[in-house]
């Protein structure tokens, strides 16, 4: 998980600048799953800006990764709710709001692959064995 924090203004000058870092964020050799876009505070969040974020947003999508916004003040939250994209980003209020659902996706991301890479070859009901003990099989068929 990495934390791009922006400070000031995110406007036509200043946003191109964002872009790059996100874009050397996401070809980092390693895999970074989770970005968090901390606008905490960044005092103005223009349209050059909140594209910027929702182009990053998109492409984190279509890779199975996280981009998570945090953006409390007002002015980011006009703009992001103005130019109609507030739905499609994972918005939270603070940093350690936006790092704590992460970690939550995390595990469950990793419960459900350690789901899908056990062998299915055998129905199993949760809480249940897959094969009886040897004494219950016995009841079950009828024999003694």
């Amino acid at each position: 998980m990495l934390v791009c924090r922006t400070v000031g203004e995110v406007d036509l000058l200043t946003a191109p600048l964002l872009a790059r870092e996100l874009r050397s964020i996401e070809n980092n050799g390693q895999r970074v799953r989770t970005v968090v876009v901390d606008l905490s505070e960044t005092t103005f969040l223009g349209a050059a800006g909140a594209d910027v974020v929702l182009q990053a947003s998109a492409r984190a999508l279509a890779e199975r990764r996280e981009l998570a916004v945090v953006g409390r003040t007002t002015a980011v939250r006009r703009t992001l709710q103005i130019t109609g994209i507030e739905e499609a980003l994972h918005r939270y209020a603070s940093v350690s709001d936006a790092v704590g659902a992460a970690r939550l996706h995390t595990r469950h991301l990793r419960t459900i692959n350690d789901h899908s890479s056990r062998d299915h070859s055998q129905p199993r009901m949760p809480g249940y064995p897959a094969t009886l003990p040897e004494h219950h099989a016995e009841r079950a068929s009828g024999t003694r």
